[in-house]
């Protein structure tokens, strides 16, 4: 099953406007054709957005000439950007909790670091 995707944006040199035909999956769409239609324009979009990284805003897209999926659209934005600044600190978090747990763990931990400080002669 094909679906027609209308896709409006601006960036700072000009406003965009595309249209494009898409094979979409019809078992996924027949449940929920709002999120189909979504799932394949943020993937076109994605694509466009590569032309532009950091100037790009949604103005609208549209499916089937009618339905209008651009709220829905800005929220994945909105969510792929928080979990990419979430992914961007979880380093800082993966190391904050490594020193909670040798805080805990301190009884068992230090007492072995100096046996093996013992044995090992530099």
């Amino acid at each position: 099953m094909n679906i027609v995707i209308d896709l409006e944006y601006w960036t700072k040199e000009n406003i965009g406007k595309q249209k494009a035909i898409f094979g979409v999956d019809e078992l996924q769409f027949k449940i929920n054709p709002d999120k189909e239609a979504l799932r394949v324009a943020y993937n076109w979009f994605d694509k466009v957005r590569q032309e532009y990284p950091h100037d790009i805003k949604i103005n609208s897209v549209k499916y089937n000439g009618e339905h209008d999926i651009t709220q829905g659209m800005q929220n994945v934005l909105k969510k792929v950007k928080r979990i990419a600044f979430e992914e961007w600190k979880a380093p800082h978090l993966g190391l904050f909790s490594l020193f909670a747990w040798l805080h805990y763990k301190k009884d068992i931990l230090f007492p072995l670091l100096h046996s093996l400080d013992m044995r090992i002669k530099f």
